[in-house]
C-alpha cells in the first residue's frame, strides 16, 4: 500500500492506483509519500522520488494528462444547443401553420427548411447563397431526425473535443459540415438538412486518433 499525505490529510491506496493517479497528474510533486519498499518508514516528497518522476514523465503519462475528459466540451455544447434552437424555431413555425404532432416528429416542411438555411441547389448555384453549406448542418427534419444526431454528437463530440482540443474540434466540425454539404450538392440539388456529415466527421476523427495512439490507449 502507498500512503499519501497533504497537510494533515492522509490517503492509503494500492500501488496500482498510485501509478494511475500519478499518470493522470492527480499527485502533486509536493505531496508526501510513504511506500515502504522505496521510502522505508520515512515520508518523502513525491518529486524527490525517482519512481514518481519516471511515472509522471513517461509517454503514457503525458498522453493521459494531455487528453482529458475533465474539460467542458464547449464547441460540442454550442453546436448541440444551436441545433436544438434551430429545431425549436422550425417547430414553432410549423405549429403556427397547423402542424400535427406526427409532422413535428418526422415530416419536414421543405419550404420552412429552405427559408431557415437548408442546402438547396437553386439558391446556392443561382443566387450564390453558399453559406447554406454550413447552415444546413444545424437544421433537422423533425424530432426523430434531431434526437439521434444530437445524442451521437454529444457523446462522440465530447471525446473528440477532449483529444483534439477546442480549436481542433472547430476545424473538424467546420470541414465536416462544408465537405458534406459540397458532396450533397454534387449528388443532388434537392433540399437537404442534418448533422450527418458532422457525425461522420467525428467518427473519422475518432478512428484516426485511435489508430495513431493505439499503443497508448
Amino acid at each position: 500500500m502507498v500512503f499519501l499525505r497533504a497537510g494533515r490529510h492522509v490517503v492509503q491506496i494500492p500501488y496500482e492506483e498510485f501509478e494511475r493517479w500519478v499518470r493522470e497528474g492527480r499527485v502533486h510533486e509536493r505531496v508526501e509519500v510513504l511506500f515502504a519498499p522505496v521510502t522505508g518508514d520515512k515520508w518523502v516528497k513525491a518529486g524527490d522520488l525517482e519512481l514518481y518522476r519516471s511515472l509522471a514523465d513517461d509517454e503514457a503519462s503525458r498522453f493521459h494528462r494531455q487528453f482529458s475528459l475533465r474539460q467542458f466540451p464547449w464547441v460540442t455544447f454550442i453546436f448541440v444547443i444551436a441545433c436544438v434552437a434551430y429545431w425549436a424555431i422550425l417547430a414553432v413555425e410549423m405549429v403556427q401553420r397547423g402542424a400535427t404532432v406526427v409532422q413535428l416528429l418526422q415530416t419536414p416542411r421543405f419550404d420552412l427548411l429552405v427559408q431557415l438555411g437548408a442546402k438547396e441547389g437553386g439558391h446556392m448555384l443561382e443566387l450564390g447563397q453558399w453559406w447554406r453549406l454550413l447552415t444546413f448542418s444545424f437544421l433537422h427534419a423533425g424530432l426523430i431526425h434531431l434526437v439521434p444526431n444530437m445524442l451521437y454528437t454529444s457523446y462522440v463530440g465530447w471525446n473528440v473535443e477532449a483529444v483534439y482540443g477546442r480549436s481542433g474540434a472547430v476545424v473538424i466540425y467546420l470541414f465536416s459540415a462544408l465537405g458534406c454539404g459540397a458532396v450533397s450538392l454534387v449528388a443532388s440539388t434537392i433540399p437537404s438538412v442534418g448533422a450527418s456529415g458532422i457525425t461522420f466527421g467525428l467518427f473519422a476523427a475518432a478512428v484516426v486518433f485511435g489508430w495513431k495512439y493505439e499503443p497508448l490507449i
